[in-house]
């Protein structure tokens, strides 16, 4: 896995907001774990923030209309 430095300064800002917070405790497995929940939260909401701007821009349509756009493109009979 190819790691940028941007991604590793962040990590390193991460692991030391965690212990200036209290955790002193923590493991570099615990950093390791609980930064790529982080990570993984911050794309879902990047993801959302994406999908409700699209929405707000009108690029959205209905199911019925994709779903008649591709049985007609590959030739489908409609569903009874």
């Amino acid at each position: 896995m190819s790691v940028t430095r941007d991604e590793l300064l962040r990590f390193n800002q991460f692991v030391f907001d965690r212990l200036d917070n209290g955790g002193g405790e923590l493991t570099l497995e615990d950093c390791v774990r609980q930064w790529r929940i982080r990570e993984r939260e911050a794309e879902d909401l990047t993801s959302i923030k994406r999908g409700l701007a699209e929405a707000d821009a009108g690029l959205l349509h209905p199911l019925e209309a994709v779903t008649e756009r591709i049985r007609q493109k590959h030739g489908f009979k409609p569903v009874q």
